[in-house]
C-alpha cells in the first residue's frame, strides 16, 4: 500500500511557502481529525480556507517568471495534484493570527487525518 505520508515528504521537499517570511511546508499526521482539535488550543482562533485559494499564489504561471520560479510553481502543482487525487475532504485550517498556523488537512487511504502543514506570517 501506498504511503501517503512518506510521498507528502519527498513532494513538499524543499518548498517554501512564502507569506510576509518564508516557511517550509512539512508533512504532519494525526491519528483523527478529533486528535487534530485536540492538538490546536482551545482559545486559539481557526478559520478554514479552499485548497485552491491556499495554493494560488504559489502555483501561478505568467511569462515574468524565471526558470527557477516556473520550476517551483510546477513542484507546487504537482503536490496540489497529489493531494486532490490521494486525500480526500481536504481544509485548510488557519490558526491564530499574525503568525498564522496553516493545516492542509484531510482523510487519507491509511486512515488517518494528514496533510502539510506551515507558518504564515500575516502583518
Amino acid at each position: 500500500m501506498e504511503n501517503t505520508f512518506s510521498n507528502l515528504e519527498k513532494l513538499s521537499e524543499g518548498l517554501i511557502f512564502i507569506s510576509e517570511s518564508e516557511h517550509p511546508l512539512q508533512p504532519i499526521c494525526f491519528e483523527n481529525k478529533q486528535a487534530f482539535h485536540n492538538y490546536i488550543p482551545k482559545e486559539t482562533k481557526i478559520e478554514t480556507q479552499h485548497i485552491d485559494n491556499f495554493f494560488r499564489n504559489a502555483i501561478k504561471t505568467c511569462p515574468e517568471l524565471s526558470g527557477e520560479e516556473m520550476e517551483i510553481s510546477k513542484k507546487f502543482q504537482e503536490l496540489l495534484n497529489y493531494i486532490k487525487e490521494k486525500i480526500e475532504n481536504v481544509i485548510v485550517y488557519r490558526c491564530g493570527e499574525v503568525s498564522v498556523r496553516a493545516f492542509i488537512l484531510g482523510e487519507t487511504e491509511e486512515g488517518k487525518f494528514a496533510g502539510l502543514t506551515t507558518t504564515l506570517i500575516e502583518i
